[in-house]
């Protein structure tokens, strides 16, 4: 990266580029859904086997996915946010490589309880 005299940034800008025009032409990407993400990309690296680990800015976190029905994925993770309302650092990562399914990490866990019953009972007399 230093022997070619370029600024680093310059360099790794070029790299992400290869990395994304790599995918269009594995067919990861369509070339008009790599355009409409493009803003929202900060960088994207390969990982092994046949996937990639893309950095979205406007969520702020990590998106793992691979070659297999990435653009449909894509679309319904950010379909999910929407309707989930997570905004910026909200998610630690969502994972796409599974079949069927996509993963997403929250930050905070997302904590449920059931509501308690008590059912109506008349208050007890304490005799002491």
């Amino acid at each position: 990266m230093l022997s070619t005299g370029l600024p680093a940034w310059v360099v790794l800008s070029g790299v992400a580029l290869a990395f994304s025009l790599l995918g269009v032409a594995m067919g990861a990407f369509e070339p008009g859904l790599l355009a409409a993400l493009y803003s929202r990309l900060a960088v994207i690296r390969p990982v092994a086997p046949c996937g990639f680990a893309v950095f979205d800015r406007e969520l702020a976190t990590t998106i793992y996915l691979n070659d297999d029905d990435a653009p449909s994925k894509w679309r319904n993770l950010y379909a999910i946010v929407r309707s989930e309302h997570y905004a910026k650092s909200d998610i630690e990562y969502a994972d796409l490589r599974f079949a069927d399914r996509i993963v997403i990490k929250p930050v905070h866990p997302l904590t449920t309880s059931a509501a308690v019953m008590h059912p109506n009972l008349p208050p007890a007399q304490i005799t002491n």
